[in-house]
């Protein structure tokens, strides 16, 4: 029954959410990565929201708009980070973060490369806007 009652106040709490998928008119005019159409969230508090594709696990090799995070003070968006996830049929795996603040309207990305099965991320470092946008290109993807 909790199951039951968290999962009605979690699609309640999605509809009156000012900044879920009804926003994402004004992510697609600063160029700000959109909520999928599929998905759900997952974690939410007064100052965060998590959303993802229903399983919310990697099931696929192939690259994948992984989840986006939003972040609030004061009821008010501040920034996102989407994730944008690539596995190789080898060992590797790679990660192109984006992470864009609202209020000075400044991108921060960063691109990660992790070999599978071990952690921490085996290397990572900071990337332009054009470079992160020409990386998930190059894997069939868009912002």
């Amino acid at each position: 029954m909790a199951s039951f009652i968290w999962t009605m106040s979690k699609d309640v709490s999605e509809f009156r959410f000012e900044y879920g998928k009804n926003f994402n008119d004004v992510r697609d005019s600063l160029g700000v990565p959109k909520v999928e159409d599929n998905w759900i969230t997952h974690e939410s508090s007064a100052t965060y929201r998590l959303w993802a594709h229903p399983g919310r696990s990697l099931n696929t090799i192939d690259p994948i708009h992984f989840g986006k995070r939003s972040l609030l003070e004061d009821n008010k968006i501040v920034t996102e980070i989407d994730w944008f996830h690539y596995e190789t049929d080898d060992s590797l795996a790679f990660r192109v973060v984006y992470n864009y603040h609202f209020e000075d309207r400044i991108w921060n990305c960063e691109f990660i490369k992790y070999r599978k099965e071990k952690f921490p991320p085996s290397e990572s470092w900071q990337l332009t806007l054009a470079q992160a946008d020409s990386t998930i290109n190059k894997w069939g993807l868009s912002r």
